[in-house]
């Protein structure tokens, strides 16, 4: 069982990504439309109505574009921040796997005299600082249940850093001390401080508690707000990517347009993975599943390297999705492997 410390930075992860995914098209639902069957308030905050149970979920966002042919999208989010090399095992992914056929199912027998007139498309989530032990990855990835290692993504070490240096005594909590709702309490002031004006701090917390949170978060909460962006985007074969970019202005601005590129990722370190233009100016960096880049690399442990023929048919574009700030519309960017870049990779194999 998780202590209160992890359950803390569990909590901020999951805002901070949220908060994050705003520039890729996600609303953070911070309360329940009265209209929305599909979803209840629970002690701790909202559940989400499935065909047996009600599942408090607390990380819940909806993509505000609809394609057609489908229900609108709804990411349930789920975060552990536990501490290597204590991964995210199959116990979590099973678990995650029930929900996900219990919610999906809430409109075939939710005993209503109506057809509900909310339907969702479930989006299941796990983002986690440790990575996936690799039985959790293959179930994960064979159910649709997409994982989000974050914990090498360069640009994202100082967001985890400052995450990590919370602790629930900084936070003026006690686990000896049963006090109901306070992983709530918290993650509404978290949301007050990101989302001013639309959504308001109100959990009726002594004034010291209050400046507890903000002594403890203040460095979180900047780095948060530095960081602003992180774009979803896809591999060839239906693989998602949590792409986080440089906060230098002009490289992003850069970054944001269609173009060649270079793509780096070694599994025999720490340093995750990177994207860089023709200039080498690393436009993006990234993390995956170990097991996923095994897959995407056609490379199994008892083989080193990656070969340059395997990049070029799995990794020859990442699609980017993204919300111009401008016209608030969905553009799509599109990054392809430089062939130069590529050729002379061909070349040092030979």
């Amino acid at each position: 069982m998780a202590n209160l410390t992890d359950l803390i930075r569990g909590m901020l992860l999951e805002e901070a990504i949220l908060y994050l995914l705003r520039k890729s098209g996600y609303s953070v639902l911070f309360s329940i439309d009265p209209k929305d069957e599909t979803l209840t308030p629970h002690s701790a905050g909202i559940a989400v109505v499935g065909r047996g149970a009600e599942h408090q979920i607390d990380a819940i966002a909806d993509y505000k574009y609809q394609a057609p042919f489908t229900h609108p999208q709804r990411l349930l989010l789920e975060a552990k921040a536990y501490t290597p090399p204590n991964s995210v095992g199959l116990p979590i992914l099973r678990s995650t796997l029930g929900v996900a056929v219990d919610v999906q199912q809430f409109w075939k027998t939710c005993g209503l005299p109506h057809t509900p007139s909310s339907r969702y498309h479930y989006q299941h989530a796990i983002v986690s600082t440790s990575g996936f032990s690799p039985e959790a990855e293959r179930f994960g990835f064979a159910h649709d249940i997409y994982m989000i290692p974050v914990g090498n993504s360069g640009f994202l070490r100082d967001l985890v850093n400052e995450m990590f240096a919370v602790t629930h005594e900084a936070m003026g909590m006690d686990p000896n001390i049963r006090e109901p709702g306070r992983i709530q309490n918290a993650r509404k002031f978290v949301r007050s401080e990101l989302y001013p004006g639309e959504t308001a701090f109100n959990g009726g917390l002594v004034e010291s508690r209050t400046r507890a949170y903000k002594t403890a978060l203040d460095k979180f909460l900047t780095e948060t707000k530095r960081l602003d962006t992180g774009l979803l985007a896809m591999l060839p074969g239906n693989v998602p990517i949590f792409l986080v970019p440089n906060s230098n202005p002009r490289i992003r601005e850069m970054a944001l347009q269609s173009q060649e590129v270079r793509i780096y990722y070694n599994l025999d370190d720490d340093l995750g993975g990177k994207i860089l233009n023709a200039r080498d100016e690393e436009l993006f960096t990234f993390d995956l599943p170990t097991e996923i880049v095994k897959m995407l690399l056609a490379e199994s442990t008892d083989t080193g390297g990656d070969a340059p023929q395997t990049k070029k048919e799995r990794l020859h574009r990442i699609s980017i999705f993204y919300v111009d700030q401008d016209s608030n519309s969905l553009r799509t960017i599109e990054l392809s492997l430089d062939k130069d870049w590529l050729k002379s990779i061909e070349h040092r194999e030979e």
